[in-house]
This record gives C-alpha cells, sequence and structure tokens, in this order.
C-alpha cells in the first residue's frame, strides 16, 4: 500500500496551512450569511487606487460580491444545499480517485488519495487553458512523492481526462438536443 511519507517539519506546515484555509472558508461564509463583504476589502487594499484600471476592476469585483450576498442572503437553505452538495462531490472525487488507482492495481491509502485530489486541483490553477499538458505533467511528478512510478500517474491521468472528455461530449450531445434547440427556436424564431 502506498503512503504519503513527509518529514516530521512539511507535515506540520501542511496540517497548519490546512487548518488555516479551513478557518479561512468558515469566515468567509459566515460573513457571507452576515451581509458583509470579504474579497472587495482584500482587493481594495491591496490595489492602489491611483491606477483607474485596478480601480475598476476593484469596484466590479466589489458589484460581483454583492450580488452573491444578495443572492444567498436572500435564500439561505439554497446557500446551504451549495455549500453540502460542493462537499458531497469533492468526497466523491477522492472516492473516484481512490477507486481508480485500486483498478490500476494500486492500493492506496485515503492520505494519498487526498494528496492526490488536492494536486489535481492545483494543476487545474495554471492559467493553461484546459489545464493540457500541465495536468499529466502534475500526476507524472507528483505519483512519485506518495510511493507509487510516475507511469501510474500518466495512465491515472490519461483516464482522468478521457472520462472528463466523454462527459463533456455527453453534456454537449444533450444540451444541443434539448436545451439547445429551444434557445436556438427563442432567439432566431425558428
Amino acid at each position: 500500500m502506498a503512503h504519503l511519507t513527509l518529514p516530521n517539519n512539511i507535515r506540520i506546515v501542511f496540517e497548519f496551512a490546512t487548518i488555516f484555509l479551513l478557518f479561512g472558508i468558515v469566515v468567509l461564509i459566515n460573513r457571507i450569511m452576515r451581509k458583509k463583504k470579504s474579497f472587495s476589502k482584500i482587493i481594495c487594499f491591496i490595489l492602489p487606487k491611483k491606477i483607474k484600471f485596478l480601480d475598476n476592476l476593484g469596484k466590479k469585483i466589489e458589484k460581483i460580491e454583492e450580488e452573491i450576498i444578495n443572492f444567498f442572503h436572500d435564500n439561505p437553505s439554497f446557500f446551504k444545499k451549495v455549500i453540502f452538495l460542493t462537499a458531497i462531490s469533492r468526497l466523491l472525487f477522492v472516492l473516484e480517485v481512490w477507486l481508480l488507482i485500486f483498478f490500476l492495481g494500486v492500493k492506496i491509502n485515503l492520505t494519498a488519495a487526498l494528496t492526490i485530489t488536492a494536486i489535481i486541483a492545483l494543476s487545474y490553477l495554471f492559467p493553461i487553458p484546459g489545464a493540457l499538458g500541465s495536468f499529466e505533467a502534475a500526476m507524472t511528478l507528483s505519483f512519485p512523492a506518495i510511493g507509487l512510478s510516475s507511469q501510474t500517474g500518466l495512465v491515472f491521468a490519461l483516464i482522468i481526462r478521457t472520462l472528463y472528455s466523454a462527459e463533456a461530449i455527453i453534456g454537449i450531445f444533450v444540451i444541443t438536443h434539448t436545451v439547445g434547440k429551444k434557445m436556438i427556436r427563442e432567439l432566431f424564431g425558428v
């Protein structure tokens, strides 16, 4: 079974960062529920107001944040459902990662599955459309850190990429044959 083994000092940093991020998420959700702004205050603090473009960007962010706050404050049960369903989807993705690697013939523990899930999320942060290449590179380079081969990482990445592509193709097909036809009729009067 593959285990994630980190030196104690790095493990402590990761644990502290995780606790800090979770605390930050709870604070942000709490502020949204109390109709208080967070992002616009941070942006206004960081961006200089003397540059017109950045000032306009800050105002746009503030307007979007107001809309988000109003939407979720007016629908608190919807907000709770969104949070709950997002948490469930993330947990199911961790299970998907664990099962996929299990079917590749490798046993991993929950920590390794969570680590792979986090690396997947981080790989999509690179400003590359669809994370093409960066996702595969991240998997190939990170799998040895948890005791798996680079080849397993590449195969895993290609299978995940194939699954996502299949989901997109099915979604495009469904949209074009249901909602898409209705939209075309409404837009063009056909």
